[in-house]
């Protein structure tokens, strides 16, 4: 193995990390499988394309309106201990739902409230598992970790659907669910595992409000976090909500049908495999510039929709646009991570998912009726306008470029940082041997 993909791979050395690494791999490719089969599953009891629609909302709607909460309780309680509660819950969930699609026996209710639970415990283990990684790994692994998370995610994208496929073709959607159940015992019992850093020492309990202020407070005093919070939830606005509802129109009205909106949704996946993979070796000193840098190149796939372009092209395009919200989330994360307290992270992070995709169901309702009133081209320009002068204004901040990979460390967290080196040892990924964690300095972009 090289030494570039040793240092690539560094953070698996850590034994916390690597058991969070594959809990979340195990829930992540359970969840992969779930929107085929969930699909099958209510088709195949109710018949009914509104059915369908009724429980995919179910599940959507509690996962926004309960992230905030759950970003408080992972800033007051063991993260991981949230995250175990979390899966234990979505298993006993899920296996409910299998058996209900066994027994041919699932009347609407019970569906619509099996997947409302999905989705509230999947708002508890959100905020609880950004927050976890920074407790098992020091700063200067924090990027690549969170990039490695971004590439499994990825490779779970595409494997997903593929198992679900074959699993669909030579059995009954209630396996898929029932294996979609099994992986958050997995993931539970791997959680088990972890022993994060102490997160010093606790403050005084306060009301559940005043929590959730302090989190607020925490985004609104600083500028560079409320400003891209903001241009991401423009993105899943002008850009996602207008690329999944459009796209699929042009392929069947200008490019030959479903296999060129396939193409171009499996580019999509592939590009966010390569995205994350550079996140995890390129490290910007100034990771906004980066992150704002790379989401300009996003809208050539809304203009090249517009055109419209060859399925060659597009699938090129899809793939850039991938690859730009892949890196783009994996840095902002990381960036996150090194600049907000440890204490109110988990609530920031749930802000700032709360945020990035508040007005995408929006986008998703009102983009169809646009373009009918305007047409399907200039509603694809006029957002990769808008979206384009957003993303300008945020680079244009001085704090956008001034502000650094590396924060100085808080008193609290930098004696949980030398409590993390000092006391977890990291396997190597060559030769197995325990090491300390090498102090891995910035690096430019």
């Amino acid at each position: 193995m090289s030494a570039s993909i040793r240092e690539s791979v560094l953070p698996l050395g850590v034994r916390d990390y690597r058991n969070l690494f594959f809990a979340n791999m195990a829930s992540f490719l359970g969840d992969q499988v779930v929107p085929v089969a969930l699909a099958f599953a209510v088709l195949q009891v109710t018949g009914s394309a509104s059915a369908l629609g009724i429980v995919l909302l179910s599940r959507t709607v509690p996962m926004a309106l309960f992230v905030l909460t759950g970003g408080v309780w992972a800033d007051r309680l063991p993260r991981q201990l949230i995250m175990v509660g979390s899966d234990a819950v979505r298993f006993v969930s899920q296996g409910i739902f299998a058996a209900l699609i066994f027994a041919n026996h699932a009347p609407m209710w019970a569906m619509v409230v099996l997947q409302a639970v999905h989705g509230t415990a999947t708002a508890f283990y959100r905020p609880a598992s950004s927050g976890l990684l920074a407790q098992v790994l020091p700063r200067e692994l924090r990027q690549r970790g969170v990039g490695l998370m971004y590439s499994m995610a990825g490779l779970t994208h595409v494997a997903g659907p593929a198992i679900a496929g074959v699993l669909l073709a030579v059995t009954s959607p209630a396996w898929a669910l029932a294996i979609d159940a099994a992986s958050f015992a997995v993931s539970a019992f791997l959680l088990t595992r972890v022993s994060p850093a102490e997160r010093g020492p606790a403050k005084e309990r306060q009301s559940f409000v005043r929590d959730l202020a302090e989190g607020w407070n925490e985004v609104i005093s600083r500028s560079w976090l409320r400003s891209w919070i903001l241009n991401f939830a423009l993105f899943q606005f002008a850009l996602l909500a207008v690329f999944w509802v459009l796209g699929p129109v042009v392929a069947k009205t200008s490019l030959g049908g479903g296999t060129a909106w396939a193409i171009m949704s499996a580019s999509v996946g592939m590009g966010s495999l390569l995205g994350s993979l550079v996140a995890v070796r390129w490290h910007p000193k100034r990771p906004l510039v980066a992150v704002g840098g790379s989401l300009l190149l996003s809208p050539a796939v809304l203009l090249g929709l517009a055109a419209p372009a060859p399925v060659y092209a597009l699938a090129g395009m899809s793939f850039l646009f991938g690859a730009v919200i892949a890196f783009a989330d994996a840095i902002w994360e990381s960036v996150m991570q090194n600049h907000v307290p440890e204490r109110v992270l988990s609530r920031v992070i749930a802000y700032d998912y709360l945020g990035s995709t508040v007005l995408r169901p929006i986008g998703l309702a009102v983009v169809g009726s646009v373009a009918a009133t305007i047409t399907t081209q200039v509603t694809l320009v006029g957002a990769s306008v808008l979206y384009l002068a957003v993303t300008l204004a945020a680079l244009a901040m001085p704090i956008t470029w001034t502000l650094s990979s590396h924060a100085p460390l808080q008193p609290e967290e930098a004696m949980a940082s030398a409590d993390l080196v000092e006391t977890q040892p990291h396997v190597g990924p060559v030769s197995g041997t325990s090491h300390a964690a090498p102090a891995l300095g910035e690096r430019g972009r």
